[in-house]
Formats: structure tokens, C-alpha cells, sequence
């Protein structure tokens, strides 16, 4: 069934209705992403490829309750996939999501649930030792042209680990 899925050109239109579908649609789309990855490593590659982790992320950092069904499906994204784990960090935009994989395997995202003040959601949780180096890679060539700004000593550690 995940393969007819896949092969039926499905996975394109989900991630669409991600992007503009309602509230309920956008998370039932982020479900049926979440069992489309589970245990099948092309339709994780296939979701990346498609451009699914960025609207996962906006469901997660809006909050609400598509946030749940989106951080779970990010975390089968990059369950056993490094690529999905390091492009999770970097869709996420911030330096500090990148070296959260390279030290720890992890990405952590602090959201709004609508009933809590503030919580924080795991997305890639104990990314193995090649996301990580791959992730310390991506750190030293963000900072690697960057004479005026030093490198701060966690982040060198950081990635001196991994290399």
C-alpha cells in the first residue's frame, strides 16, 4: 500500500495540502505522512525530495494540534535517515538546531500548544553518528569563511568531535 502510494504520485499532493489545506486536512495529511515513512526508507527520501520537511516544521513551530502529528511524522522522516535528519536541522534555519544534531542526535524546537503555555517538541531524536558528522560539516562550512566572527568553543568541539 505505502509503495501504490508513493508510486501513485500521492506523497506531492499530501505535502500540498500541508501547505494550504484547513486545520483538520493539514493534520491529516501530517498522519498520513507519519505511516507513509513508517518503516520505508524510500518514501522517507521520496517526503524530503517532494520538499515535505519544511511545512512539517511550520506545523510544528505554529503549534496547535496539527504541531503533534507533524513533529511525529519529522521524527519517522529522519528515523535511520541522516540526510532527513541534517535537512530537518537546516530547514529549521538556525545555526543552533545544526549543532544541536552534531553534538547531541537531536532537534528540539520550543512551540505553542493552544493548552500550554509553551512546550518542546523533539523532531529528530538519536540521529546516529552520520548525521551528526554530517551535521558538523554543515557548522564548519557556515563558519568557515567567517573571519570576523569567531567561532564560539562549543561549536568547535563540536565539530572537532565529529570530523
Amino acid at each position: 500500500m505505502k509503495v501504490a502510494i508513493r508510486e501513485g504520485g500521492a506523497i506531492p499532493l499530501l505535502i500540498e495540502l500541508l501547505k494550504s489545506g484547513s486545520a483538520d486536512t493539514r493534520r491529516s495529511a501530517a498522519s498520513a505522512l507519519e505511516t507513509i515513512a513508517h518503516a520505508n526508507d524510500e518514501n522517507r527520501v521520496v517526503i524530503r525530495e517532494a520538499g515535505g520537511i519544511p511545512p512539517l516544521l511550520a506545523r510544528v513551530e505554529g503549534g496547535g494540534r496539527a504541531a503533534t502529528n507533524s513533529a511525529w511524522a519529522l521524527r519517522m522522516l529522519a528515523h535511520n535517515n541522516e540526510d532527513n535528519a541534517v535537512a530537518t536541522a537546516l530547514a529549521r534555519g538556525r545555526v543552533e538546531a545544526i549543532v544541536e544534531l552534531a553534538r547531541r542526535g537531536s532537534v528540539t524546537i520550543r512551540t505553542q500548544f493552544s493548552d500550554m503555555p509553551s512546550e518542546f517538541v523533539t523532531v529528530v531524536q538519536d540521529a546516529g553518528a552520520g548525521a551528526k558528522r554530517k551535521a558538523a560539516v554543515v557548522v564548519a562550512t557556515l563558519f568557515r569563511d567567517r573571519v570576523e566572527f569567531p567561532v564560539p568553543y562549543d561549536i568547535r568541539t563540536a565539530i572537532a568531535s565529529y570530523l
